[in-house]
Parts: structure tokens; C-alpha cells; sequence
């Protein structure tokens, strides 16, 4: 290997990284605007869209910052490069300037191609038209492992009917009635629970209950495998509904 190799390595690479790394984000923005036409054509998925939209985040930040050492660090060995342009270098077995900058060179080389084996995984992951799925599977993963901690839980389906009712609950009272006319899109959910909360009707703390119980209900809702939940999590719902059936102004 002799210094023009090694100088169109470390020129080339970063070029052909970086430019693989921006259309990675142009991807990304098209699979960002997919999540929200997905969600605006259903609410219910919002807590699931904006997890997906954090994993693609992530994944964009983990690539651009390893993207920023390594094209600083070609940069850096092609500014250092001690090696003559008619010198052919190679390992001998005794360790010189010239013998450590080979073996740096290869490293560097290795990184690179790493790097791009990142990218390529990235992209990968990111356009597998299974990433939603999988987005809710790991929701569920989450949920089912921090109710593996509590004392007591209850099953899916109880915490599901008593949602049930706490739906029926709001969607019958004069407060939503008349946002909700047979040929208009029902509110969501969330929508609902928010107005609530603005009207006073709940605090702060059972608005934001509230929003985790309905977080938890869109996941099971997109078949996301949750067995059981916190016993204090249907609790909460059941009484929050409790409350809502004697103060929510009632349909004449």
C-alpha cells in the first residue's frame, strides 16, 4: 500500500459515508411523514407513533455520531500520513512510524466499514414494513415487565371492560354529545380526556393517570401482548370513573 492508496482511502471514505448517511435521513423524514399520516388516520396509534418516531431518532443519532469520528478521523490520517509518495508500506514484523500507521490505517479501514455496516442495519430495520408491529411488541415488552414487579394484577380482559365503560361514560355525556353526531369522526380518546381536564373535572394527576391507562389501552388495542396490569391501574380507572358518573353533566 503506498501513499496514494492510502490518501484516496481516507479522502473517498468520508465522502461516500457521509453521502450514504444523508440519504439515510431524507429516508427517514419519509418514514417520519408515513407515522403521522398513519396516525391522523387513527388517534389510537399517537403513543405508538411517537415510540416508533424515538427509535428512528435514536438510530439517526447513534449513526450521525458515529458518521462525525470516523470522517474526523480519515481526515486526521490523511493530514497525518508520513508515508512518501513512492514508499509501499507494509508490516515487517518491527515496529516503526510508518509500521504503526499502517496498522492504525487498518483499524481506521475497519471502522469504516463498520460504519457502513451500521447504516445498511439501520435502514434495514427502519424500512421493515413490520417496524410498527414490532414498535407495539416492544411497548408491550415494557409493560408486561413493569408489571411483573407489582404485588397485585388483574387480567387484560377486566381492565378492558372497565375502559369500556369509562368510554361509554364520557362519550354519553352533554359535554361530548354534541362533537360526536353519527356522520362526524368520533374524538379520540386522548381529545376527550383532555377537555375533561381543561373543564376541571379532572386534576392533574388523574388527567395524567389517565393518559398512561389510555397509553396502555391503544397498545393492547393493537394487539400489543400485555396478560395483566397494575391491580392500582384499574383501581385508578374505576375510580376515576366513579367520580366522572356524579359529576359529568348527563344527556337530556
Amino acid at each position: 500500500m503506498d501513499r496514494n492508496a492510502l490518501d484516496w482511502l481516507f479522502s473517498t471514505a468520508p465522502q461516500a459515508i457521509a453521502a450514504l448517511v444523508g440519504l439515510i435521513v431524507a429516508s427517514a423524514s419519509f418514514i417520519l411523514g408515513k407515522i403521522d399520516d398513519r396516525v391522523e388516520a387513527d388517534p389510537t396509534l399517537a403513543e405508538i407513533g411517537r415510540e416508533a418516531k424515538k427509535q428512528i431518532y435514536i438510530g439517526l443519532k447513534k449513526l450521525l455520531i458515529w458518521t462525525l469520528y470516523i470522517i474526523g478521523i480519515d481526515l486526521l490520517c490523511l493530514y497525518l500520513n508520513p508515508i512518501g509518495n513512492d514508499r509501499i508500506i507494509a508490516y515487517s514484523g518491527e515496529l516503526n512510524w510508518y509500521s504503526v500507521y499502517f496498522i492504525v490505517s487498518f483499524i481506521v479501514l475497519s471502522i469504516n466499514v463498520y460504519v457502513l455496516y451500521r447504516a445498511f442495519e439501520y435502514v434495514k430495520e427502519m424500512m421493515d414494513p413490520e417496524f410498527f408491529d414490532k414498535t407495539i411488541q416492544l411497548l408491550s415488552k415494557r409493560e408486561s415487565e413493569g408489571n411483573v414487579e407489582a404485588v397485585e394484577t388483574v387480567e387484560i380482559g377486566e381492565f378492558i371492560k372497565h375502559f369500556i365503560e369509562f368510554e361509554k361514560l364520557i362519550r354519553s355525556s352533554s359535554v361530548f354529545a354534541r362533537r360526536n353526531y353519527p356522520r362526524q369522526k368520533q374524538l379520540p380518546i386522548s381529545q376527550m380526556i383532555w377537555d375533561l381536564k381543561n373543564r376541571e373535572y379532572l386534576t392533574k394527576d388523574e388527567y395524567s393517570s389517565l393518559k398512561n391507562i389510555n397509553r396502555l389501552r391503544n397498545i393492547v388495542m393493537h394487539e400489543g401482548d400485555i396478560p395483566r396490569v397494575k391491580k392500582e391501574t384499574d383501581d385508578e380507572l374505576i375510580r376515576i370513573t366513579q367520580k366522572l358518573q356524579e359529576i359529568l353533566p348527563k344527556m337530556d
